[in-house]
């Protein structure tokens, strides 16, 4: 089978929020990586309403940082886990982001290039 992705996906796995633009309530989820475009996203939630392929607003919490990144996007695919025991994974989803500032992207942009150097290239410390 051709993989169909354009550009390759960084794992990240962090915390984050996603709320149903036509619900009030948040979720929580994981995301558990991104791609190197930041154009998308996988996650995973035990939300069955990414099964709708709806409209969403995501935040992503960043460990260390005070605010977080969010978006919009829409549900391009999702997977049901058949085996939610298993895993502790009841749903998995695809979401195309439509909508990010150009300050959280850069943001996102800077916590996949870390993700993507080797452990110690290109990081500062702060001892002196």
């Amino acid at each position: 089978m051709q993989e169909k992705r354009r550009s390759r996906r960084i794992d990240i796995d962090l915390e984050g929020t996603i709320r149903f633009q036509e619900a009030k309530d948040m979720r929580v989820c994981v995301i558990r990586n991104i791609n190197e475009e930041c154009a998308g996203v996988m996650i995973v939630t035990s939300d069955p309403r990414v099964c709708t392929m709806e409209c969403l607003n995501l935040v992503i919490i960043i460990p260390a940082e005070n605010s977080p990144i969010k978006c919009a996007g829409k549900i391009a695919w999702y997977s049901e886990n058949d085996d939610p025991f298993e895993t502790n994974i009841d749903y998995a989803a695809g979401i195309f982001i439509t909508d990010i500032s150009r300050i959280d992207r850069r943001r996102l942009e800077l916590l996949l290039a870390q993700k993507r150097a080797p452990f110690g290239v290109g990081l500062r410390y702060a001892w002196h």
